[in-house]
């Protein structure tokens, strides 16, 4: 049979096409999360300190692994996935302009000002957070965790700045409430990589909403 009584008979053999997997960009976002998550932690608590070299790593790790998380999302049409490491991105890269703008006097004098800057940052992000914390309720429960407990640190961090002085057992606080979102995070990211890899992932838990 010739290829032309094979066009007419349909028998043409077709190239055997396998489309390459989706991925998962939450193996990308938990895990430059947790990166963040764990040396403002650091800062935070006092174990180590220094606000602006820990910057390197909330820019150079969580803010941009982030973004490349959320570009991955949206090009799958993940909507909410995108919408989630998009804001958390977003958080990291304010959260660097504001601490190197402060440092460095960008924003001009703010002696009088006092803790107000801080405090707006803190404040619209923690309601930010709550928000989204609301729309994730149909997610399972180990992801509505994660992200509550990132609003709990913030809204810690907004009552610590409310005086003239911060308190500093509140900025402690914040920090053990952030590495506790970040060993959730840790925990995600494990499971995630490891299915991934064809493995078994843990389970993130039913969803609080149904």
């Amino acid at each position: 049979m010739d290829t032309a009584e094979q066009q007419r008979a349909g028998t043409i053999p077709q190239p055997f096409v396998v489309a390459p997997p989706a991925g998962d960009p939450l193996v990308l976002g938990l895990g430059s999360f947790v990166a963040g998550a764990t040396v403002v932690g650091f800062d935070l608590t006092g174990v180590f300190a220094g606000a602006p070299v820990y910057l390197a790593v909330t820019l150079g790790s969580s803010a941009l692994g982030l973004l490349i998380a959320t570009l991955w999302a949206a090009r799958l049409g993940q909507s909410f996935v995108a919408a989630v490491t998009g804001l958390f991105s977003s958080f990291w890269f304010s959260l660097a302009i504001l601490l190197f703008g402060l440092f460095n006097g960008w924003f001009g004098d703010t002696t009088a000002l006092g803790f107000d800057p801080v405090r707006a940052f803190y404040w619209s992000w923690a309601i930010v957070i709550f928000l989204l914390t609301i729309a994730s309720l149909r997610l399972p429960i180990m992801f509505v965790l994660l992200i509550g407990l990132v609003d709990l640190t913030l809204i810690l961090l907004g009552v610590a700045y409310a005086g003239d002085e911060p308190t500093t057992g509140l900025i402690k606080l914040a920090g053990w409430v952030l590495w506790g979102s970040g060993v959730v995070g840790a925990l995600l990211f494990v499971g995630a990589g490891s299915v991934s890899l064809g493995g078994k992932g843990m389970s993130p838990g039913p969803p609080v909403v149904k």
